[in-house]
């Protein structure tokens, strides 16, 4: 293995132990895990990695994420304290219009930038989330409101969001979000933990999509 450093062997390894490439665009390679067990939307779950490439995304939804009653469900477990668990967006020129879940010191904080509002608000629950259990979260629309319920407890039921989402991204971030996402983020880009059991109870489109993640443990 001459000229072949232990560097340049792990840096290696990161990029091809968990995926397959699908394709490659000029300088840049993409990524996904194929034909395997990972499953955000079963109880196999997928793990996001400490890794930039490593999210899931669903890339477009084939109904707009805006009326009332509908949800998305999912559950996570982590012993980080800190990550972007995951963030909607309308999927168009630019990610104008955003909803972010992130974990800030072992408890949920929930961002919101719409027409009808922007907004920073910290769950205020008891308890950490950083305790490698599992938790439950929902995102619901209810009219023109918008609002969370972390382990069957509902958190700012009256507050208005009138974001009409087309994409959601576990996880990680997008690069092409990155400069209307980072703004709202007070942690890191990445969440390193497990998700699964992703629900929605709209039509969710094209299936999802990931990039550098492995089978949850």
């Amino acid at each position: 293995m001459s000229g072949f450093t232990l560097s340049a062997f792990l840096n290696f390894a990161v990029y091809v132990v968990v995926c397959c490439i699908l394709q490659v665009e000029g300088r840049h390679v993409k990524r996904a895990c194929k034909n395997s067990e990972i499953d955000i939307m079963s109880s196999t779950g997928a793990k996001i990695e400490p890794w930039t490439l490593s999210r899931i995304q669903l890339p477009r939804l084939s109904k707009t994420f805006s009326s009332d009653g509908h949800k998305l469900t999912f559950e996570f477990k982590t012993t980080s304290q800190s990550g972007l668990l995951f963030y909607g967006t309308m999927r168009n020129r630019r990610a104008s219009k955003l909803i972010v879940l992130q974990l800030v010191r072992g408890k949920l904080f929930y961002n919101t930038r719409c027409p009808s509002a922007d907004s920073g608000l910290l769950l205020p629950t008891t308890y950490r989330l950083d305790d490698g259990k599992w938790h439950t979260v929902e995102f619901r629309r209810e009219g023109r409101k918008g609002y969370i319920i972390l382990d069957n407890q509902p958190y700012f039921k009256s507050y208005p969001v009138t974001c009409k989402l087309t994409s959601f991204v576990f996880g990680g971030l997008e690069p092409v979000d990155a400069a209307t996402v980072l703004p709202l983020l007070l942690t890191s880009t990445h969440f390193d933990g497990c998700i699964r059991n992703l629900s929605l109870n709209i039509d969710h489109g094209l299936a999802p999509r990931y990039y550098a993640v492995s089978i949850c443990s």
